[in-house]
């Protein structure tokens, strides 16, 4: 529907900010993981993934709450709010927030929550309909047995006097026992409200919940499908990109596949896999590629994907990858997923390790999506299992019976690129513009353009800076967005080495193992390798005369390293692997 364009004022640091609801949606782009005691060289410690940049790398920061599984909000311009970990509300400098202390207490919070809440998915944040000065948490509380669980929600209000934001109020009941975990959320059909689909404990019973302006509500209950079993623990939901399916997995009960009504919040037409496999193997997740065409199920030592577009989508399983053994320091076998504001899809392991797995391209079929076992290196470990966010860009489902607001899909356009780190004149460049625009038009920079949604990948033919735009619009307006592409030759440009002298790195070019070697000895010294587009890819301790690091796991390219001294860079230099 035409003409209305909804404002919001939002409440951020000291200042009123005002903006078009439709203008961003990046509030999932901040990732907290991590837990103390804070021991960089111990791998302990917190790790944020910002997703504001083309790539996004993992940082280390000082962390003081368990951050496993936690709940994120960030704002729509992409700043963190705060998130939470079931136990407490913490504000955007990693502090409790005022009043956000003892969410859920009760006897499992004294026994637990120094490692964060119990359960799976048992809590989800998300910005107030209409109101940007405000977020409410959901959480569940479980009953002392563990056997039953309630449903509470909490609310956030960030204003002048509280910048950092206030838990105005907490512990608010929702749900009676008989409730579980997996919370999830999608937008509603009008483009401003939310559903939020919460299970029944072990039964086929689901409720709809109504995040609206005027606040919370449940809409509906509905019994589907066969009954979900007592395994909730080892699971994962999640609602495709565009809130048509709802799905959801444990190895026990197997796939779960229902198409949503997202005007009404009802599920419908049920699909079941049954049993996943023999024996069945423990734990798994899912995530869907940002088309939501591609659904992907991990299943502790496999990863298959399914075609949500297919006639018969149990029947269109492919199995992409097993789990090759690494340890990183334990197991990184298949766990929960997380479709990121990249594009790109992340698992976790079922163990608490310093490692992600990457699928790069969910959108293609089979294995050109590009599944890279921990193909993420971080800083610290993380606890087990996935952060809990919504797809928070979508909007109207322009002409259907709720799109009654007036709130239009003004698209926005968006676009990440990497480039080979074969060939460092070719980038491939991905379209992750949002709000249903129907037409396209690249500038590479260079006078060459395309009006392709997903060009091919574009050779240039001299290094420099090249400034690169997309252009998207609908019937409802257009939008540009910019990013500056920086292209090098990196062989044979200048190194800026310290004190090059005191390390020796071999071979080069490497394959399976890298060799840093001194002829004295040093404390606190690291190695650190980094990707042509400065993703951090590994670090390690220095601790011998002679050091071994295993790199197998790399792919083929061009790499830079850093050798640091209590944080201090001594050496660089660059590497090939082939």
């Amino acid at each position: 529907m035409k003409g209305i364009f909804l404002l919001a004022i939002i409440f951020f640091g000291f200042g009123l900010f005002h903006v078009k609801l439709e203008a961003q949606a990046n509030n999932a782009n901040i990732w907290i993981f991590g837990y103390p005691p804070n021991k960089p060289e111990k791998y302990f410690g917190g790790v944020m993934l910002d997703f504001n940049q083309n790539i996004a790398s993992p940082e280390y920061f000082n962390i003081y709450y368990d951050a496993s599984e936690p709940a994120v909000l960030s704002s729509n311009t992409g700043r963190l709010l705060t998130y939470s970990n079931g136990c407490v509300v913490i504000n955007s400098e990693h502090q409790v927030m005022k009043g956000g202390d003892s969410i859920s207490y009760g006897e499992i919070w004294d026994n637990h929550c120094m490692y964060g809440y119990p359960g799976t998915q048992n809590s989800l944040l998300l910005p107030w309909p209409a109101d940007s000065s405000k977020a409410i948490l959901f959480h569940v509380k479980s009953a002392d047995d563990i056997s039953t669980n309630f449903l509470l929600y909490s609310i956030i209000e960030f204003n002048i006097a509280n910048p950092l934001g206030i838990v105005t109020e907490k512990n608010k009941l929702l749900l009676n026992p008989g409730t579980s975990t997996l919370i999830t959320a999608t937008r509603h059909a009008n483009g401003r409200d939310w559903w939020i689909i919460f299970p029944e404990y072990q039964t086929n019973r689901f409720f709809s919940i109504l995040m609206a302006p005027q606040g919370v509500s449940i809409i509906d209950t509905q019994s589907i499908g066969s009954p979900w079993g007592d395994r909730a623990w080892a699971s994962q939901a999640v609602f495709s990109p565009d809130g048509t399916k709802y799905i959801r997995f444990n190895p026990w009960k197997g796939l779960d596949v229902f198409d949503f009504d997202r005007c009404k919040g009802q599920l419908l037409n049920a699909m079941e896999s049954g049993p996943f496999s023999d024996p069945v193997e423990v734990g798994g997740g899912v995530a869907v590629s940002s088309d939501s065409r591609y659904l992907y199920v991990s299943n502790n030592i496999k990863l298959f994907q399914f075609d949500l577009f297919a006639d018969d989508i149990l029947s269109s399983k492919v199995l992409i990858d097993v789990y090759d053994g690494y340890q990183n320091p334990f197991s990184t076998t298949f766990y929960q997923m997380m479709l990121a504001p990249d594009g790109k899809i992340y698992m976790f392991a079922t163990n608490g390790v310093k490692s992600i797995h990457v699928i790069h391209h969910p959108e293609l079929k089979g294995t050109a999506c590009e599944f890279v076992q921990h193909g993420m290196e971080l800083p610290a470990n993380i606890g087990f299992g996935s952060i809990n966010v919504p797809y928070f860009k979508l909007g109207t489902d322009d002409g259907s019976s709720c799109d009654t607001l007036g709130i239009n899909n003004l698209p926005i356009a968006d676009f990440r690129y990497e480039i080979d780190s074969m060939n460092l004149l070719l980038v491939r460049f991905r379209n992750l513009s949002y709000f249903e625009p129907t037409t396209f038009y690249w500038n590479f920079g260079n006078s060459e353009v395309s009006v392709l949604k997903d060009p091919m990948p574009f050779e240039y033919t001299a290094y420099g800076a090249y400034n690169v735009c997309l252009t998207v619009s609908n019937e409802y307006g257009n939008n540009t967005f910019c990013r500056i592409v920086n292209l090098q030759d990196s062989i044979t440009s200048n190194e800026h080495a310290l004190f090059n002298e005191l390390f020796k790195v071999v071979p080069n070019p490497f394959n399976s193992e890298l060799s840093i070697m001194s002829e004295n000895n040093f404390s606190t010294i690291s190695f650190e390798l980094y990707s042509i587009l400065g993703k951090r890819m590994l670090t390690s301790r220095l601790t011998n005369k002679i050091n071994n690091v295993n790199v197998q796991q790399l792919p083929n390219g061009l790499y830079f390293y850093n050798i640091t001294q209590d944080g201090d860079i001594i050496q660089t230099g660059k590497l090939i692997k082939q």
